[in-house]
């Protein structure tokens, strides 16, 4: 953990994690594609 209180998470990780996560909730490509967006800009933003 970070001095700000922010832990780091690796961006490679956070990619994978995130697409496992659109796959599986996902229904189609672009469902994913928004889903696996919308993610990564919540995790980047905390």
């Amino acid at each position: 953990m970070g001095k700000d209180g922010r832990s780091y998470w690796p961006v490679k990780r956070q990619a994978a994690t995130a697409d496992r996560i659109a796959n599986h909730k996902g229904r189609n490509p672009q469902e994913r594609a928004s889903l696996k967006k919308r993610l990564l800009r919540k995790w980047m933003s905390k």
